[in-house]
Parts: C-alpha cells; structure tokens; sequence
C-alpha cells in the first residue's frame, strides 16, 4: 500500500468533490484504497454547500475534484481524476 511522506500528510488536509453515479468518480474512489490518506468525501448533490464550493473555486460544476488545504493557508484544487490518483 502507497502512503502518503509525513511532512505532506500532516500539512495538508483533502477533500474529494464527487457524485455518486460519476464514473470517473467511481474510478478516483476505488483507487483511494491504494493509498495511506485520510480524506474527507464530498458529495455534491447531497449537500449544495460542497456545490456552490466548487463552482466559486473552479467556475466549474464537474467532477472528481481534489481540494487540498495546507497549513500555510493554501487551497489547491485538481480537477483531473488520473491528476488526483498520481
């Protein structure tokens, strides 16, 4: 199983943008098993928080997104699910 170097894992905390019947979506998740990270699934249908999030950080409604938050108040987001497994 892959893990993720200390230093990265304790300066960044993930989320997973997604919805259920996306196949890419699917793709990213069942991937997330290969790996040692903590990361938090957000469904946007389920919550229109997590939606509206997106589309104010992307302008952009698709998904699998990856939003990763650092320590030094940094927020990235990775829209590209082969992007998010690497």
């Amino acid at each position: 199983m892959a893990s993720v170097p200390e230093t990265q894992a304790s300066t960044e905390k993930l989320s997973l943008y997604y919805r259920d019947w996306c196949g890419y979506c699917y793709f990213v998740k069942r991937n997330l098993d290969n790996f040692n990270v903590d990361i938090e699934i957000r469904d946007i249908n389920k919550n229109p928080a997590y939606r509206n999030e997106l589309l104010s950080a992307t302008g952009r409604g698709t998904v699998p997104v990856l939003r990763r938050d650092f320590s030094d108040s940094r927020t990235e987001w990775m829209p590209e699910s082969i992007d998010i497994i690497k």
